[in-house]
């Protein structure tokens, strides 16, 4: 048996250095306010909320003239664990874990 060393720089799901290091999300985990804080913002990003079995229970467009702190009513979904993906126009996409008390 042989042993290799393998190194594996993972960011996660289809996000790429410069989005992955713009995306904070608070608190967490949340009863009634998400707040989504964008390092810097361009045009046409895309907010998307789903829960465990996919259905998405959230959708917005982050207006183009955003301070960059992103207010998401969450009050009205259940309890329980969510996805939320911030995706730029170019395709590429970053997700996040958050959960509803």
């Amino acid at each position: 048996i042989k042993e290799v060393a393998t190194q594996i720089n993972c960011l996660g799901l289809g996000m790429d250095e410069f989005t992955a290091n713009n995306f904070i999300l608070y608190p967490n985990p949340v009863e009634d306010v998400l707040y989504l804080k964008l390092k810097t913002t361009t045009t046409n990003q895309q907010i998307s909320i789903t829960d465990l079995s996919g259905r998405e229970v959230y959708k917005n467009v982050i207006p183009s003239q955003s301070s960059g702190l992103i207010e998401i009513p969450v009050d009205q979904l259940s309890s329980g664990t969510y996805f939320i993906q911030l995706e730029n126009e170019d395709g590429g996409s970053v997700v996040n874990k958050f959960v509803k008390l």
